[in-house]
């Protein structure tokens, strides 16, 4: 059967759209958009398992000196978008915020499981100050007493600074290379009132 050109044209915009989504569509860096603002970040750690290692061997996740700043009102929704690469693997959202009684606070996302998820909307509780927001790439690995364990194999980090520049509180700096080192998840991306989007 043949189509009418039309109705083929139409096909493959469908099939190339459908195939952009699939595969995190043309994002090739990660980055995060906030209104009209879209950034991109910078890796902060990069890590390889060299040939025959067994552990291994990173490069960077010292420190935040490098990373972007971007100035956001309390309570501004954040949507992160990674690229393939990213998003074939397991990936999670590590935050801090400032709470609208004052206290430092973190949290983090669920984490993604490779190939289904390439972008997702984050909104901090109401009256929340965003202060530092950090995607990890993971990896499985085998722990010490014999489990498996998920060390980040990339992160990229944003320090989110108040509308006006008066600092709420320090960044709650997470443990390089582990999001163990982060504070526990909450059951459900419900409860830090994000909602997922997939690419």
């Amino acid at each position: 059967m043949v189509l009418p050109r039309p109705i083929m044209a139409l096909a493959i915009v469908l099939l190339v759209a459908l195939s952009a989504c699939a595969g995190g569509g043309d994002v090739t860096q990660v980055t995060v958009t906030a209104g009209p603002a879209t950034i991109a970040l910078p890796a902060a750690l990069s890590c390889v398992s060299p040939r025959g290692a067994t552990t291994l061997s990173c490069a960077g996740g010292d420190n935040d000196k490098t990373a972007p700043h971007l100035a956001l009102a309390p309570g501004t929704p954040l949507t992160v978008q990674v690229p393939t690469a990213v998003g074939n693997t397991p990936w999670v959202i590590v935050f801090s915020y400032v709470d609208a009684q004052g206290k430092q606070q973190g949290d983090r996302t669920a984490v993604f499981p490779p190939k289904k998820q390439f972008s997702y909307r984050l909104t901090p509780p109401s009256g929340a100050q965003m202060t530092r927001l950090e995607v990890q790439s993971l990896t499985a690995a085998p722990g010490p007493d014999g489990g498996v364990e998920f060390p980040a194999v990339g992160s990229w980090v944003l320090i989110i600074d108040p509308v006006g520049g008066s600092q709420p509180g320090p960044p709650q700096e997470s443990q390089p290379g582990s999001p163990q080192g982060s504070p526990p998840a909450r059951s459900t991306a419900s409860s830090i009132g994000g909602t997922e989007q997939t690419g």
